[in-house]
This record gives structure tokens, sequence and C-alpha cells, in this order.
């Protein structure tokens, strides 16, 4: 077995012994209890601005963030974008897509974010580590089952303590232009975009 398969076997064995986790209980309203016995909490309680304590993504924020980005994607006469934010969970938070942007943008735009998330660094970074070691990048497209996509506009969204408060993704144009719609969008927002590792 060669090295690179090697690598990637011991990759989906270690994602195998992962436990599953819980999709859809998140919701854009303030949910504190789900009918718990005894009053217990929920699995998850999202107030303003939190999930589970921790800082997230508001809605208006994101909508901020898409309008923004839209708007600057506008004044650069770009092709039709496709702008999704997704909280720290990798759960969609808010998505527009252009009239005539491609139908695929929407996994595209959403791929982006997801990467982002899942390392921990804007999109842009897998360009270089995909030249430098691209079973690696192999290795984490089959273990997020296809859903990142690992070019550039794909941007973190961190508050002004640093705090990680989701990722936007943007489809539509170069992938350069795609970055600098979604950094000017997450300014617009008065948050702090992370491009790079």
């Amino acid at each position: 077995m060669s090295r690179a398969a090697g690598f990637v076997t011991a990759l989906l064995n270690l994602a195998a012994q992962l436990p599953a986790s819980p999709t859809g209980l998140v919701s854009n309203h303030s949910v504190n209890r789900l009918n718990c016995p005894e009053g217990r909490p929920a699995l998850f309680s999202r107030g303003k601005g939190r999930v589970n304590g921790m800082p997230t993504i508001s809605l208006e924020q994101a909508n901020t963030i898409i309008r923004a980005a839209l708007a600057e994607g506008r004044a650069r006469n770009l092709q039709p974008l496709t702008v999704a934010v997704l909280d720290p969970g990798g759960h969609l938070v808010a998505l527009q897509r252009e009239d005539n942007s491609g139908i695929l943008r929407v996994e595209i735009a959403t791929g982006k974010a997801y990467g982002a998330l899942g390392m921990g660094f804007g999109s842009r970074e897998f360009v270089e580590r995909s030249q430098k070691t691209p079973a690696f990048v192999g290795a984490l497209t089959v273990l997020s089952q296809g859903r990142l996509v690992p070019v550039p506009g794909g941007v973190l969204i961190r508050d002004a303590s640093g705090a990680l408060l989701g990722a936007v993704g943007i489809s539509g144009d170069t992938s350069e232009q795609d970055e600098a719609c979604a950094i000017k969008g997450i300014e617009a927002a008065g948050l702090t975009p992370q491009v790079g590792a």
C-alpha cells in the first residue's frame, strides 16, 4: 500500500470512530428548551449571537454580509454571485443566489465556507497545500464527503476578540474576486475576515 493510500485509510478509520453529530437541531430563532424532562437544557440552545454559550454569527449579521458582498460584486461588474454564510458548526445561516448565477453555485459557495471552517483557515490556503500535499487535500475531500471546495472564496468570520463566528463562501466569478467580495461583506458587518492560516 502506498503512503498516500495508507494515510487516507488511517483518516477514514479515524473518522469512523467519531460520534455522529446531530443536524438540523439549530434554527435561526431563539430556542431555550426542547421539552426536556426535569427542565434540563436542550442539546443546542441558541440565543442572539450564541449557541450553547459559544459565539456565532447572527442572522442579521449574515444578511449584512450577503448584501454588502453582492453590492461589491455589482460595483466590480462581476458575474452573478452566490453567497453562503455558515455558523461555526457548518450549518447554513443565510444564502442568496443572484439571478442567472449557475445552479451549482450554491454547493460551491457552501463548500468553500465549509472547508474553511473544517480546517480553521480561509480556503485560499488550500491552493498552496494542495500543491504541496495533494494526497492530504484528497483525503479531506473524502472525509468531508465532497463538501469542501479547495479554492479561494471561503473566508472565516471573527469578532473583535478573535472568536470564530462562522464563514462565508462566495462563487460566481474568479476565485480571487469571490474572495474580495467575501472580505468586503464581512468588514461591512463590523467583523474581521480571516483569509489565510
